[in-house]
């Protein structure tokens, strides 16, 4: 048997060697890894902007009909000239809405021209969940554009939205979803539920986790919705069915992959497909630069929280718990007002982190949905949940996730936004990524890339985010990025 020390020295070999290896397996991650999982992101967006542009016109002549429906409905009903109309109701006239939560209640002032309030009704009845989305729309323009009857059954988000042009497919698909003028249209809505529910799941992802897999299925689910009668009567529909099967081929023929030197130097045209390749790949290494320092401060926030847990109930100090559900902990929200928490945990410990997690929130609204409260001692990434929006409950780590959802944990978790100098530069990066996200054409101008890298830049840079072995990596690509601009 070995001696001490020769047993010390050879685990200092073995140990140096795994560094080693596992630096490697980083480096070339990092070279190879993004451009594939990148081209498989692209080409999905490819697919989403596609399908937007088939149920556009669906969408729009649906809802066109739905006006006009609420329309006769309220002057018929009012003994109204078929010509009378109202553009002096706010929405906030017709409807009282509660910060935090939109709430359709007893509307405190009627219309004078005795149009707006019947046409509420109308809207509200034709909802599928009777919750229209009132925050997002102009009431003033209801009787004149469509775009604002629309809204109405998308989700917060498309306020300023003025055209069916500007809205995403994923608004498009809560309007076929929640209408159920459109919805009612269609051979089969499941197709529609299934369009909605994966659009929304690919808006999540990361480019760790796109897949050839998540491509091929989203291609089956756009082209089965865009295959309805209802949808395919109408030109545009064809059309992007027949795009959609070419893309398919030429995914499944690809070969060769770009590198950014080339994508960056096609982007200098707006319409080139790889202006969004670069796009996409510029907020896939920002959202890389992020991971370690979400899951370091999200260790430390853990550290935290239980220290002061223990302390603040007396109790042991390798006291834990992780008996209590997140269902035990949390319960239901009510339809208004805010969540009334109750003791549960037997020795406190569970509801002190409860009460530690409200009030690190930046709005004190936790998304308790996404959490395993009987893991909170022994995952930290479990705590960080809370401070996303819905839809990363399976996440498991921060490299798994999009950054979406990091920039989020950075902005709602207060411990995590006084590591940065300049808090705003996060507002500023969530903002880019969301215009982004939300853009209904694949077109990126040079400035708006300039914009991104910019903006990503000055995030990285962040002292606390910087010192970051995966931030200094992504730096050193939003480098490159800049002078190839400047070129």
């Amino acid at each position: 048997m070995a001696s001490g020390e020769d047993a010390s020295g050879w685990i200092n070999i073995k140990a140096q060697e795994w560094i080693n290896i596992k630096a490697q397996v980083m480096r070339e991650r990092y070279t190879w890894y993004p451009w594939i999982k990148e081209r498989n992101a692209r080409h999905l967006r490819e697919l989403e902007a596609e399908t937007r542009h088939g149920v556009q016109d669906f969408v729009e002549d649906n809802v066109t009909e739905l006006q006009a429906k609420a329309q006769k409905f309220a002057k018929t009903e009012n003994g109204l000239d078929e010509n009378f109309t109202c553009n002096s109701c706010t929405t906030d006239d017709l409807t009282k809405i509660k910060k935090g939560q939109r709430t359709t209640v007893q509307p405190p002032k009627q219309c004078n021209n005795k149009i707006c309030n019947e046409m509420k009704n109308v809207f509200r009845k034709d909802h599928v969940y009777k919750r229209p989305s009132w925050g997002n729309s102009d009431a003033k323009k209801w009787n004149t554009d469509a775009i604002e009857v629309a809204k109405l059954f998308m989700p917060p988000g498309y306020k300023d939205k003025d055209t069916f042009e500007d809205v995403d497919l994923h608004g498009h698909l809560n309007v076929i979803v929640n209408c159920k003028t459109a919805r009612d249209k269609l051979k089969d809505a499941n197709i529609a539920e299934n369009a909605k529910k994966f659009s929304s799941r690919a808006r999540h992802m990361s480019g760790d986790t796109m897949t050839i897999g998540d491509f091929v299925d989203g291609a089956d689910i756009y082209l089965k919705l865009l295959n309805d009668p209802a949808i395919l009567k109408y030109p545009k529909a064809v059309e992007s069915v027949k795009k959609i099967e070419k893309i398919i081929d030429d995914v499944l023929g690809l070969k060769i992959f770009g590198d950014l030197r080339k994508c960056l130097h096609l982007s200098r045209s707006p319409m080139h497909s790889t202006a969004v390749s670069a796009m996409i790949n510029t907020a896939f290494q920002a959202k890389e630069g992020l991971c370690h320092f979400t899951m370091n401060a999200s260790s430390e926030l853990q550290q935290n929280v239980i220290t002061e847990v223990r302390k603040k109930q007396k109790l042991e100090s390798d006291a834990t718990c992780d008996q209590c559900s997140t269902e035990d902990l949390i319960p239901p929200k009510p339809k208004r007002g805010k969540i009334e928490y109750k003791p549960f945990c037997p020795t406190g410990y569970c509801d002190s982190i409860r009460e530690f997690l409200v009030d690190q929130h930046a709005f004190n609204t936790p998304f308790w949905k996404n959490t395993d409260a009987r893991k909170w001692s022994t995952d930290p990434w479990e705590l960080a949940k809370v401070f996303m929006q819905h839809g990363y409950k399976d996440s498991e780590g921060a490299f798994v996730v999009d950054f979406n959802g990091l920039i989020n944990i950075i902005i709602n978790c207060k411990e995590m936004s006084t590591k940065l100098n300049d808090p705003d530069v996060a507002s500023k990066s969530r903002e880019v990524a969301r215009k982004r996200r939300h853009a209904g054409h694949l077109e990126v101008s040079k400035d708006e890339f300039k914009e991104a890298v910019d903006v990503y830049t000055a995030l990285l840079k962040e002292t606390g985010i910087a010192k970051n072995a995966s931030a200094k990596m992504a730096l050193k690509v939003m480098e490159e990025a800049s002078e190839m601009l400047e070129e």
